[in-house]
């Protein structure tokens, strides 16, 4: 498991600040990534910059260019996936397996999906060359393939009328594909985005008030938060099949908690087994969704998180 740090480039320290970007970094304190001794990787959210050797600090450290031989893609970028184009949304790094995970977005029949891929499950796309050889093929099909697609349409409304599919527990319908085959997809969470929507799953009085105005109203918001953290919980707890809400076993070192904390001032995503953190979760799912549903309260009481 280690940070990824890449090593300063003379002439192209503008690519080393932006591949960290890429990742969520943020640039506070303005490197231009030109200064060859030293390598600039993410504690957290932050860009940082030191000097020598990242290994004594569990920091994989690439030069600019090893780094883009190997991951050469970049969010924007357009991509083949089993030799269909696909385009790249998000990229981060795993810390786990030491590799970017790309998130790609698949189109089928109208419906728009997203989900995270290996690098090497990528091949490179090239725009012009592919536009030219697929040219000819669209151009002497594209009559042939409308009448088709409207048999096939027709064909399947007609089938679909006259039967019936059991759709299996946490699947919904997501689309028929180029093959005619129906297409399933997980249906996706619903998490509560209110705290009063939390309040319905906790069974709590949303209007219930606590007297800090002694203290501070930061109470009270981490009042909240703390609401709306025990309904995911709840949630999470039903989706595992637990039988009760989930909860964090910081003396388990094989499960990873997914988390958001204050650091250096700011808030930010990490994941450990052991540190114990007030607003922890069960999958980064979950823990993102969290965080932009609750972000404002976040950042109302940062410093006691």
């Amino acid at each position: 498991m280690a940070k990824l740090a890449i090593k300063g480039h003379a002439t192209r320290g503008k690519e080393v600040i932006e591949i960290l970007e890429m990742f969520g970094g943020k640039n506070i304190t303005n490197y231009d990534g030109s200064n060859t001794k030293s390598f600039y990787f993410l504690n957290n959210i932050i860009i940082c910059s030191s000097y020598g050797s990242g290994k004594l600090l569990g920091i994989d450290c690439y030069t600019l260019e090893k780094f883009l031989e190997k991951f050469p893609y970049k969010v924007g970028d357009k991509a083949l996936l089993n030799g269909i184009v696909k385009t790249i949304k998000q990229a981060r790094w795993d810390s786990i397996d030491n590799e970017v995970i790309y998130k790609i977005e698949t189109n089928i029949r109208g419906f728009s999906e997203e989900y995270y891929v290996h690098y090497y499950d990528l091949q490179p796309y090239e725009e012009e060359t592919m536009d030219k050889a697929n040219k000819t093929v669209y151009d002497a099909n594209a009559q042939c393939c409308d009448i088709m697609n409207d048999i096939i349409k027709k064909d399947m409304e007609e089938k679909l009328e006259q039967m019936t599919l059991d759709i299996p527990d946490g699947y919904e319908f997501f689309g028929i594909d180029d093959d005619n085959k129906i297409v399933l997809t997980k249906k996706q969470s619903q998490y509560p985005k209110t705290y009063e929507g939390c309040c319905k799953i906790t069974r709590s009085d949303p209007a219930f008030y606590i007297d800090t105005h002694l203290y501070s109203d930061k109470l009270e918001v981490l009042y909240k938060l703390i609401i709306c953290r025990d309904a995911y919980w709840k949630i999470a707890g039903e989706q595992m099949g637990l039988g009760k809400p989930w909860e964090p076993d910081w003396s388990d070192y094989e499960n990873i908690k997914y988390i958001i904390g204050g650091y250096d001032g700011e808030i930010g995503y990490d994941q450990n087994h052991h540190i114990h953190k007030i607003l922890a979760f069960p999958t980064e799912e979950m823990r993102d969704a969290f965080y932009e549903n609750f972000k404002e309260l976040i950042q109302q009481c940062k410093e006691l998180l």
